[in-house]
């Protein structure tokens, strides 16, 4: 083989192992969806975020046990709810591995037509009616906690998975969804009237099933919801809500 073809074979070897790495890199990094001026950003969490969060859910087992809920943790002895955690080092060194999100993110992507109807959905919500749609969701996966939580103020979702891409609740899209209507709901309703933990979650069910069960097939009402609540938000429209709401309160 003369030098010039032995060239060729070099670059074209380099360009694919190039691409090959590429690939694999986009399996790990989030992505982006728009909608009318609204965003919804998806990506794993950093070693940072990890550890923080650990922390966060370690000092809740308390409630979470008291509610049933299942907790997921890592198999490490410095990082369970029995000890004290361990450093953030040993935790970025030990225990957090990026290419542990590669599944997850892989099915998101697959989710991503689902994921822009909800969006859509959210952002043409007129602004009389009791919804908070800020102007950008930040969706980042975790392998530790009890399935989802959502921050308001900062409109950060964090929502659980496996390292072979296992969600909770039907599926990744349904957490998102759902979360992104406690969003929509915590202040304006939630608070506003004083709904208990699981008046709130059979709230945010029965919006998802009924405003958005046409992308978001085959949703399922948790069960421990209050079903006194589903039954007085039914048939309500969304201009109806908090007036249905003050009503079941009294």
């Amino acid at each position: 083989m003369n030098r010039d073809k032995s060239s060729k074979v070099l670059v074209l070897g380099l360009t694919l192992f190039a691409l090959q790495a590429l690939a694999q890199q986009s399996d790990h990094q989030g992505f982006a969806i728009e909608a009318n001026g609204k965003r919804l950003v998806v990506r794993p969490q950093t070693p940072a975020e990890a550890y923080g969060y650990l922390q966060q859910t370690l000092s809740q087992m308390s409630f979470f046990d008291a509610n049933g809920y299942d907790v997921a943790l890592p198999a490490h002895q410095g990082f369970d709810a029995d000890g004290e955690i361990g450093s953030l080092n040993s935790f970025a060194s030990e225990v957090y591995r990026e290419a542990d999100f590669a599944s997850a993110m892989a099915k998101l992507r697959e989710r991503k037509p689902m994921l822009q109807q909800a969006l859509e959905w959210f952002s043409t919500l007129d602004d009389s009616l009791p919804f908070y749609v800020p102007t950008e969701y930040t969706v980042v996966l975790t392998l530790y906690g009890p399935g989802g939580s959502y921050n308001p103020e900062s409109a950060t979702i964090t929502m659980l998975t496996t390292p072979d891409g296992r969600f909770k609740g039907g599926g990744g899209a349904h957490t998102i969804v759902h979360e992104m209507m406690h969003i929509a709901t915590e202040e304006t309703l939630v608070q506003r009237f004083e709904l208990s933990h699981w008046e709130k979650e059979r709230l945010v069910d029965v919006l998802c099933q009924r405003e958005l069960g046409h992308v978001l097939k085959d949703y399922q009402l948790q069960p421990l919801g209050d079903a006194q609540l589903g039954e007085v938000i039914t048939d309500v429209p969304l201009a109806g809500l908090a007036a249905a709401l003050a009503k079941y309160r009294k």
